[in-house]
């Protein structure tokens, strides 16, 4: 499946970097939904449909999540081992999007199945570009189809290359 047109979920707490990241994705051709939420908690009940989340049509389950790192209550951190703890959802890239160089961090990103780690950068036009670049990358990206619940749908294999997977091959990822 090419992403043309995608929901993006954005996790961080500060209004001002969500105000610049959308503004930055909507001057680069963001046309699917984009919702916000302030912290790694919330997510998780964005991700799960608990309360208002519930209504998929209002709140669609995201192709692509944008995760801040530091934010209470549940940080970035938070947000990746709850999806990747989840065989259904682990498909989902995630940008782990974080103004800390730390090298304990970064790792600790890539290792819980970050898709890549940035830092947000300092200037409108910097993040502009970079998110440009983001988009750019994921609309050429072929990624697994999903349901309305953002479980990933069963394929067949038979007969191909993948049919020596099962379809469960996404085990949960004990860290």
């Amino acid at each position: 499946m090419r992403l043309g047109y995608f929901a993006m979920l954005i996790v961080d707490d500060c209004e001002d970097d969500c105000r610049l990241i959308e503004r930055a994705l909507l001057k680069n051709g963001l046309t699917g939904p984009l919702r916000f939420v302030d912290s790694g908690n919330e997510a998780i009940a964005y991700f799960k449909g608990d309360g208002k989340y519930a209504h998929r049509k209002e709140f669609p389950y995201p192709s692509i999540v944008i995760t801040g790192l530091k934010m209470s209550p549940g940080d970035g951190f938070s947000v990746l081992a709850y999806l990747k703890a989840h065989p259904e959802w682990a498909v989902i890239p995630v940008l782990m999007f974080s103004n800390s160089d730390d090298l304990d961090d970064i790792k600790r990103a890539y290792c819980l199945g970050a898709s890549c780690y940035a830092r947000k950068p300092s200037k409108p036009a910097e993040l502009e570009r970079f998110l440009g670049l983001f988009y750019d990358f994921w609309v050429e990206c072929e990624v697994p189809q999903i349901d309305v619940n953002g479980k990933r749908t069963r394929t067949s294999s038979e007969g191909k290359l993948g049919a020596r997977f099962t379809q469960d091959v996404l085990a949960p990822i004990s860290i």
